[in-house]
């Protein structure tokens, strides 16, 4: 089992020790302790960053939420099983994928709010691909819909409300936003909406019975 430091902290350097070191059809990988890289899932990218020497791309949990963590190398590891080595996150990377991901959940309870038959069941936070969708009856018509949608997420933003992980980080993780309610989340977010810059709406439709809504995340420059 890998801890996962980053269900409860945003720290982006810590000591990490290796546990295992092995190669897959995949590439080089390495198995630490601890983490505190974001691992891929929940509709978004892993973190990327540093292990000592050597550089990682890609973070992947073996077999769910308590298994295992590796992380794949740009290159071989120049350490072993037993030794303590520094990690660290890519700052700029982790903050474009925290905005979308934020962005996501953001747009997720403002429609919840302004619909209030229609439930939000997925979410891909990809830059470039992002969309959120929704089961459920809508009320009112999509080309009313998507100003409504707008106006809402630009009055959170300006609002700057506070994103914070609620319950226990390890066993009951959920995260909020402002006052919208907490929905369980194990992934990488933004300290508070401004700093999603500005959220746009690239296309809204039904299909397949669901409602999916596109979005690009413009992040406000640090």
């Amino acid at each position: 089992m890998t801890k996962r430091i980053y269900y409860g902290s945003t720290e982006t350097t810590a000591t990490v020790k290796i546990v295992e070191v092995g190669t897959d059809d995949r590439g080089h990988w390495v198995v630490t302790d601890q983490t505190i890289a974001h691992v891929k899932g929940g509709g978004a990218k892993a973190d990327r960053g540093t292990i000592g020497a050597a550089s990682f791309h890609d973070v992947v949990a073996t077999n769910g939420r308590n298994s295992p963590v590796k992380h794949y190398l740009n290159e071989s590891p120049n350490f072993e099983a037993g030794d303590s080595v520094n990690m660290m996150i890519d700052p700029e990377w982790r903050a474009t994928q925290a905005a979308y991901h934020s962005g996501g959940h953001l747009i997720a309870a403002v429609v919840e709010q302004l619909e209030p038959s229609v439930q939000a069941v997925q979410g891909h936070h990809y830059p470039g691909e992002a969309r959120v969708e929704f089961v459920g009856t809508l009320e009112n018509d999509l080309a009313e819909l998507q100003p409504s949608i707008e106006r809402n997420l630009a009055r959170a933003i300006k609002s700057d409300l506070l994103i914070e992980v609620v319950g226990d980080p390890q066993t009951d993780r959920k995260v909020q936003i402002g006052e919208f309610a907490p929905v369980p989340c194990g992934g990488i977010h933004c300290p508070s909406t401004s700093h999603l810059g500005e959220v746009t709406l690239r296309k809204i439709k039904t299909k397949g019975g669901k409602l999916r809504i596109s979005y690009e995340v413009h992040p406000k420059s640090e």
